[in-house]
């Protein structure tokens, strides 16, 4: 997931740790100081990662609190996420600092006991896989759901003819044997799972 990292210089150190940890989850961390190359505009930089986030981490301090670029990297996305519902902000606090009114109802990630910094670490990654299954979860169509009937009806009746064979003894018919289990182990009876679908 492409993840803009929100953050002022002072806590640079911690930003790029996080970043580091992203990257070997398999995420796509947006940090001014890799992407904005020199002669290129700030501003313009920050708008790209900004447009192209699905995720922004705004890395709460008392000092980013105090930055006008990370309030308005934040507020601007906010904005744009209650307009699209397309962004997710996830707060991450640094230090006991006031948390700006906009973010108070997102549960933030608590960085700030040093102690539980694996288990948070874990938390956020596992907060991420979520986000990202989420976002990639598609509902089933009509016409999927017809397909999956119609080729498990013709897996089943090829499977009708299909036998186990043994070195020794005769040859058991899969489907015939598997009607004369009790239960789990009964033929799928389409016409009735066909209702499941809808």
């Amino acid at each position: 997931m492409k993840i803009f990292l929100s953050h002022t210089k002072d806590d640079i150190k911690n930003v790029r740790r996080i970043s580091d940890i992203l990257k070997s989850h398999g995420h796509e961390p947006w940090l001014d100081e890799k992407e904005i190359i020199l002669g290129s505009s700030v501003v313009d930089g920050i708008n790209k990662g900004l447009e192209e986030a699905e995720i922004v981490i705004v890395f709460l301090s008392k000092k980013s609190i105090e930055s006008t670029w990370v309030r308005k990297e934040w507020q601007i996305t906010f904005f744009d996420h209650v307009n699209k519902g397309d962004v997710i902000i996830i707060p991450l606090l640094l230090d006991d600092c006031k948390i700006p009114q906009l973010l108070k109802d997102k549960k933030y990630a608590d960085f700030r006991n040093r102690e539980e910094y694996e288990s948070n670490i874990a938390e956020l990654i596992r907060s991420l896989s979520i986000i990202e299954y989420d976002s990639k979860e598609e509902p089933i169509s009509d016409r999927s759901k017809e397909s999956v009937l119609e080729y498990t009806k013709e897996l089943l009746s090829e499977l009708e003819v299909e036998c186990i064979s043994f070195p020794v003894g005769p040859k058991i018919k899969i489907i015939a044997t598997l009607k004369k289990i009790k239960r789990s182990g009964k033929k799928v009876r389409l016409d009735e799972s066909s209702q499941r679908f809808k």
